[in-house]
C-alpha cells in the first residue's frame, strides 16, 4: 500500500487532475479499498502478487483502472454494512460506491481482472455500478 499512496498522491496532486484536497482524500480511500479487496479476496491474502493501476484525468471525469491476476471476481450483492460496530469488515464496496460514480468489473481475455472506477467532476451520488 505505500507504493499506492505515493503514486496516487502524485497523480491526485497534479495540476491536470484539478480536484479539491477533500476529493483527493476520498479518491485515495476508494483506491485503497479497491486494492485491499484485491489483496484479500482476489489473491486470498498472498503477498507479492502483481497489481497494476492506470489513471486518466479527462475533461469531465477521472478514470482509474486496476488490474490483477487473482481469482475471477464473482458479483454477489453485499448486504448493507453495519454501522453499529458489530462488524469490522464489509465496508469496501460501500465506500467505493459512495466515492465513485461508476464501478465496472471485467474479466479480460488474458485472464486478468480489471476494475474500472470513474468519478465525474460534477460528482453527485453513485449512479452506475455493474458487476
Amino acid at each position: 500500500l505505500p507504493r499506492l499512496y505515493a503514486w496516487a498522491g502524485t497523480f491526485l496532486a497534479a495540476p491536470e487532475t484539478d480536484i479539491e484536497p477533500e476529493a483527493a482524500d476520498l479518491l485515495l480511500l476508494a483506491l485503497t479499498e479497491s486494492v485491499t479487496n484485491i489483496m484479500r479476496h482476489g489473491y486470498e491474502g498472498a503477498s507479492g502478487k502483481p497489481i497494476a493501476i492506470f489513471a486518466a484525468a479527462c475533461l469531465d471525469r477521472l478514470v482509474f483502472e486496476i488490474e490483477d491476476e487473482g481469482i475471477p471476481w464473482t458479483y454477489e450483492p453485499a448486504p448493507d454494512p453495519a454501522f453499529d460496530g458489530s462488524k469490522s469488515g464489509g465496508f469496501g464496496l460501500f465506500i467505493i460506491d459512495q466515492v465513485m460514480d461508476r464501478r465496472l468489473h471485467l474479466r479480460l481475455p488474458n485472464g486478468r481482472n480489471r476494475l474500472q472506477l470513474t468519478r465525474f467532476r460534477n460528482h453527485q451520488n453513485p449512479t452506475e455500478n455493474t458487476p
